[in-house]
């Protein structure tokens, strides 16, 4: 705990540090989505074009289970009752039955034999216009592909890039939009509802650790963004040295 508290207090100094390789929202890739007929991020000129996908701002929520009877995995509806925010991390079939949907939760639960574990979570993202959002805002990151189907993300990395969705956001609300960026950023706007209000507890815990400049391990996820500026000290010369994270990996988590 206190190798986390020395980053944060480092990393609080040092956080006016730009990131020369970082784009601004205005300047990020201007291709949109394959297909369509404007671009994501445009001038202020109205497009009238209407855009290649419908919009789906629907949630749909599934068990992955193991199935005795059958030994497959298959899915179930999930009762809305059921919360993922005590354990977040995380494929649907071919047929592509969830096309009509935002973005799909899928918990997958344990085998029987397995009953010790906790159930994981993972989201599928489905929305066309979410997929080029997330594209958009998480950028480039190891271990994630925009071109894989299905698309799935885990909700620590939603929740890590969540200031960023909403800056995203407040960036497409603030300018003239093209129909297909009214469309993206409501599809965005569904996700930060959905991460706000199922995972409250934990953003509220990250919240009021980071304010007294602690973390713990279980959340670290939340500091460790790749793209981060982190300020450290060179174990040869002593001096400080700035790094931006790739990536980072947990060497006892499973």
């Amino acid at each position: 705990m206190s190798s986390i508290r020395r980053y944060l207090s480092t990393s609080k100094r040092s956080s006016s540090m730009p990131d020369p390789d970082a784009p601004s929202y205005g300047e990020k890739q201007r291709d949109g989505i394959a297909g369509s007929t404007a671009s994501v991020v445009s001038d202020d000129s109205d497009v009238t074009a209407v855009p290649a996908y419908p919009l789906n701002l629907k949630i749909k929520r599934v068990d992955h289970y193991w199935s005795r009877w059958t030994k497959q995995w298959k899915y179930k509806n999930t009762g809305d009752k059921v919360k993922p925010e005590k354990v977040p991390l995380g494929s649907p079939s071919g047929n592509d039955a969830w096309r009509d949907y935002c973005f799909v939760v899928v918990r997958k639960l344990p085998k029987a034999d397995e009953l010790a574990q906790e159930p994981t979570y993972h989201i599928v993202i489905k929305s066309p216009y979410l997929v080029q959002a997330c594209k958009n805002v998480v950028q480039e990151i190891r271990g994630v592909s925009w071109n894989s189907e299905p698309l799935q993300l885990s909700p620590e990395l939603l929740i890590a890039f969540l200031p960023h969705f909403d800056e995203y956001h407040a960036t497409l609300h603030g300018k003239k939009r093209t129909q297909e960026e009214s469309n993206i950023m409501a599809t965005v706007g569904v996700l930060v509802e959905y991460l706000r209000r199922e995972y409250k507890g934990t953003l509220t815990t990250i919240r009021k650790l980071i304010a007294h400049g602690e973390i713990t391990w279980d959340l670290l996820y939340a500091i460790m963004v790749p793209r981060t500026i982190l300020v450290t000290t060179c174990e040869v010369t002593g001096e400080p040295r700035a790094l931006r994270l790739v990536s980072a990996k947990c060497r006892q988590c499973r």
